[in-house]
């Protein structure tokens, strides 16, 4: 719990820092997209680092269950004489796990396509091929998020629910590829533009 609120704390004075050099600025696009793009890099760092620390202990679950269990369910105690902080993680089977790695997997890439957007149109590239293909690609990960993420179909295995199928992801990856293709025929438009006298 303090992890997650230091890095709230975090979070909230990068906003904070960015609102105010936002206000302070005369070009205040090039400013929000700067702020914005700096934002979406420490998400995607955090988040990194939450999708490695989850994989290797998925690993280390899987592989040595009665060592690492034994240790993980006594707990971790980071004590200080007035509080302490206490860490106790369970057992997750493996079919549990692919499917975290694979939702933060979709996160991460989708964030990862979002950053490189803003940075192209903060180079005010818009009309360029490499943001169609980023637009597609955020339309993949969309489709991957609808099938990763709890959803109206449920299958059940041996001691493994698995819900999937979240028509939400699936509508707005449709949305998100129906963009790509005005995207694509913008492109297209902009590259005629330039070879006409």
């Amino acid at each position: 719990m303090l992890v997650v609120l230091s890095l709230t704390v975090v979070l909230l004075s990068l906003l904070g820092f960015i609102i105010w050099k936002y206000y302070k600025s005369n070009d205040r696009e090039k400013v929000f997209l700067k702020g914005a793009v700096f934002l979406i890099t420490v998400v995607l760092v955090m988040l990194g680092m939450l999708m490695l620390m989850s994989f290797i202990y998925s690993l280390l679950v899987f592989f040595h269950q009665d060592s690492v269990l034994s240790l993980l369910h006594s707990g971790i105690d980071f004590g200080h004489k007035d509080s302490s902080l206490s860490v106790e993680m369970s057992k997750q089977s493996l079919a549990s796990s692919i499917f975290y790695l694979l939702k933060s997997t979709m996160n991460f890439g989708l964030l990862i396509c979002l950053r490189a957007f803003l940075k192209n149109i903060n180079k005010e590239d818009i009309f360029i091929s490499q943001n169609v293909t980023l637009i597609k690609w955020s339309a993949c990960l969309l489709i991957l998020g609808s099938f990763v993420t709890e959803g109206i179909i449920t299958l059940s295995l041996a001691n493994f629910e698995l819900h999937f199928l979240n028509v939400g992801y699936l509508l707005s990856a449709i949305v998100v590829f129906a963009i790509s293709k005005i995207m694509e025929r913008a492109v297209a438009i902009a590259l005629e533009n330039e070879y006409t006298i």
